[in-house]
């Protein structure tokens, strides 16, 4: 019905999560009225006859309303080892600890950014959108959230960046109160 692709189910010590790869093309019309829908929309419209939007004609802030904005982020893609990979603009919901200019390595949880990177890498030599419903508890705060990644390539054709939004399914919470 959804359009599971993928499953990953892990855990270590008190964090546990479960990471659902989803089909875009069964799960994108239900996001068409918020952040996901329409930051793939302008990824697609933006996109070249090779598959990807080019970074210095990618400017989604000027053109997508400022509560979409809210939940989107952006990494660099460009260092060689993916926990290198620095995060930008972290999406501004309480979800979420900011971890804007930190890289996947600097995140508290070692299961989540490894499964981060994964996720990142794929998109990358894909070259295509990856859609994932990830409901985890980390650290203590629990949340369960969709978040569509989105390549985008330098005048070379080289993914350097992964625009990303994020809809919370249920907010984050403290598993110690």
């Amino acid at each position: 019905m959804y359009g599971v692709l993928k499953r990953l189910v892990e855990s270590e010590g008190q964090d546990q999560q479960e990471r659902l790869m989803l089909s875009i093309d069964k799960m994108l019309p239900r996001e068409q009225n918020n952040a996901i829908g329409q930051l793939f929309d302008y990824w697609r419209y933006k996109s070249l006859p090779d598959g990807l939007p080019r970074v210095n004609d990618f400017d989604y802030k000027s053109s997508l309303p400022a509560s979409t904005l809210r939940n989107v982020s952006w990494a660099d893609v460009t260092a060689e080892d993916p926990f290198n990979f620095v995060m930008h603009e972290h999406v501004k919901l309480t979800a979420f600890k900011d971890a804007s200019n930190h890289r996947l390595r600097d995140l508290p949880s070692r299961m989540h950014y490894r499964a981060c990177a994964s996720e990142y890498l794929l998109s990358i030599r894909m070259r295509q959108p990856i859609l994932h419903d990830i409901d985890q508890s980390v650290g203590s705060i629990s949340r369960n959230y969709l978040r569509l990644m989105l390549p985008v390539a330098d005048e070379t054709g080289r993914v350097v960046k992964l625009v990303y939004a994020v809809r919370i399914v249920s907010g984050a919470t403290s598993s110690s109160s």
